[in-house]
């Protein structure tokens, strides 16, 4: 009985299309983050496991545009006026890679953004779509700008600052002897 249980799957594996087991699916980055006021790339692509041949995928990018305890409420990024001068879609044609650059990102460019791809699959035009990437901006980090150098001494705030003062006095207290010394005015006798 198990013989033949075995030539049966094997005769309905020979009658079935091929493309009948095919896998074919979106793949999206799963988080990307940004700094504010910089630029950010969010990939998407289709892949499969069974080599089907997929060629001129065009993609459309989407944002749920709603805030808390709203419905979903789904948007085309490139619709959107915020996202004017701002958005750029980009194709690999030699893959089916393709992406999404936000330039001067803003703390409301936060969110979750989705790519469907319509590709041609076998010569057939099919639609995919991804599971969403989360895009979190941060805000940028002030640097201190002018600094010649610094000093790093362990502690608090306030025993660095009266260390520090303590220093250039003794510094200033140095030079002004070495000046004194070099000039003659001082002399030293033991």
């Amino acid at each position: 009985m198990t013989t033949l249980h075995i030539v049966l799957i094997v005769i309905i594996l020979l009658k079935v299309p091929h493309q009948a087991f095919c896998h074919v699916w979106v793949d999206q980055d799963t988080v990307v983050t940004g700094t504010l006021g910089q630029i950010v790339s969010i990939g998407c692509r289709v892949l499969s496991d069974s080599g089907e041949l997929i060629t001129s995928c065009r993609a459309e990018w989407y944002i749920n545009t709603a805030t808390h305890g709203q419905r979903k409420e789904w948007r085309e990024v490139g619709d959107l006026p915020r996202f004017k001068w701002r958005f750029q879609k980009t194709y690999d044609l030699n893959t089916t890679d393709t992406s999404i650059m936000m330039t001067w990102l803003e703390l409301n460019d936060t969110g979750y953004y989705f790519c469907t791809l319509q590709c041609f699959v076998n010569g057939k035009d099919k639609q995919y779509h991804g599971n969403g990437t989360r895009l979190l901006i941060s805000e940028a980090k002030p640097t201190p700008y002018g600094l010649i150098f610094t000093s790093v001494i362990p502690g608090t705030e306030e025993e660095n600052t009266s260390e520090m003062q303590l220093f250039n006095f003794y510094a200033l207290l140095a030079v002004k002897l070495l000046v004194v010394i070099v000039l003659g005015g001082l002399t030293i006798s033991s």
